[in-house]
């Protein structure tokens, strides 16, 4: 079972009055994409979220780490025993 990461995107533009579209070209990603991730339906690359982060630096101008920007949820428990 695949756990798809919570993310901070959506927050962090709207934080700091920055378009979708402005993300995208700084960080090389499609608007598309872009707009999943803002939406959390999609669960990019290690490759593309790297990109993404790229983008939102270079947007505020800040240091924004992996971890604080793409959050894991703590492991839900299991009562099936199937893991």
């Amino acid at each position: 079972m695949r756990i798809m990461a919570a993310n901070l995107v959506k927050k962090i533009l709207e934080d700091g009055g920055f378009t979708q579209r402005e993300l995208s070209e700084k960080s090389e990603v499609s608007l598309a994409t872009i707009n999943q991730v803002c939406n959390q339906r999609l669960d990019v690359t290690t490759r593309t979220k790297s990109k993404i982060l790229k983008g939102l630096n270079l947007l505020t101008a800040g240091e924004l780490s992996p971890g604080t920007v793409f959050v894991l949820p703590e492991e839900p428990l299991s009562t099936s025993g199937n893991q």
